[in-house]
C-alpha cells in the first residue's frame, strides 16, 4: 500500500466534461486525454442502444502517501479494500 485516503462523496453524470466546471485541474485526467478517451470508447458503443453510460467521480480526502509501501496483512484488489468503524 502507497497511500490510504477516504471517499469524500462519489458523483455520477452522463456527461464527464461537466466535472472539469466542478473539479477544475484537480481531475485525474486533462480535457484532452478524456477526449481522447470517449473517442477511443466509440468503436465499443453499441449503434442501436440510445441509453447514455454514466460516468463517476470518486473525490477524495485525507489523502496520505507512506513514506514506504506497507504490505497488507491480506490481499487486496485493484479497486482496494473498505475499512469499517
Amino acid at each position: 500500500m502507497l497511500g490510504e485516503a477516504k471517499i469524500k462523496r462519489v458523483i455520477l453524470s452522463e456527461n464527464p466534461m461537466q466535472f472539469f466546471e466542478t473539479f477544475g485541474d484537480r481531475i485525474f485526467l486533462t480535457k484532452e486525454e478524456l477526449k481522447e478517451y470517449i473517442k477511443s470508447q466509440e468503436r465499443w458503443r453499441r449503434r442501436e442502444s440510445k441509453k447514455k453510460r454514466l460516468w463517476m467521480v470518486i473525490e477524495l480526502e485525507g489523502i496520505k502517501k507512506h513514506d514506504k509501501p506497507i504490505k497488507p496483512k491480506r490481499f487486496v484488489s485493484v479497486g482496494g479494500q473498505y475499512l469499517r468503524e
